[in-house]
């Protein structure tokens, strides 16, 4: 089951691209840090997802169904400008960016802002 207060960031996004809200979760022992993002903006993100993305919606106008998600649960949170953080590594990647998609049932914990590691 996700966290309501989660659900409620990710419509944020998705009604609101334009809002920048860092967060970083709890996911399978890991710390992942990042932007969230809305699902479509994370689609565009590269040439396959982008492609997946037009298929799907193509598909769904052929049989007459919206492809804009109702406005329900969510089932997923989408970043970018992600940092994984596992015990005694650095952080991935080191340089560059990322993006990612987790589904919102393996989430853990979580908390607004980024994580970093202290200079020094």
């Amino acid at each position: 089951m996700s966290d309501p207060v989660l659900e409620v960031v990710i419509k944020l996004a998705e009604n609101s691209p334009e809002i920048d809200i860092p967060v970083t979760l709890t996911v399978g022992g890991l710390l992942i840090s990042g932007r969230v993002i809305s699902r479509e903006n994370y689609m565009q993100e590269n040439w396959l997802t982008a492609s997946i993305e037009e298929g799907i919606k193509q598909a769904l106008a052929q049989i007459g169904e919206d492809p804009k998600p109702a406005d329900g649960h969510r089932h997923y949170i989408h970043l970018r400008d992600v940092r994984y953080f596992s015990p005694g590594q650095s952080p991935t990647p080191s340089v560059g960016t990322v993006t990612c998609r987790i589904a919102l049932a393996h989430v853990s914990a979580f908390h607004f802002g980024f994580l970093s590691l202290a200079e020094g």
